[in-house]
């Protein structure tokens, strides 16, 4: 009788002949070549911002028809994305979760972070 807990030998990697990156499994390295070798990345015919996927693209499109169908339950505004809204919502609540590791400074967005670092801490 075979014990389950056994360790088995993992197979050798999967390495992309075009960059040499490697992967564990078949689906993961036919992802890769898709989205960066082959562009086949879903793409935004009105900005042409590509997407990994075609739900992400869907999403974006809502910026550009004016639909906003995630709305803040504390002032009525509406939002494109759920990700603009869980943003906005920061507004109401206080909430600063990206802290500068030098200066110890709280930021709502990540890119207000990075663009602090950059403009203050060069080099970091």
């Amino acid at each position: 009788m075979k014990n389950t807990h056994e360790r088995r030998e993992k197979p050798p990697p999967l390495i992309c002949e075009i960059c040499g990156k490697s992967y564990n499994y078949a689906r993961g390295l036919g992802l890769h070549k898709a989205l960066k070798h082959l562009n086949l990345q879903p793409q935004c015919t009105i900005c042409n911002k590509k997407f990994s996927g075609k739900k992400g693209l869907d999403i974006h499109m809502n910026t550009h028809s004016g639909v906003k169908p995630w709305c803040c339950e504390i002032c009525g505004r509406n939002f494109s994305t759920k990700n603009y809204l869980k943003v906005h919502t920061r507004i109401h609540t206080g909430e600063l979760p990206y802290s500068c590791q030098v200066c110890q400074k709280s930021f709502k967005q990540k890119s207000s972070l990075t663009n602090h670092i950059r403009v203050n801490h060069p080099g970091v």
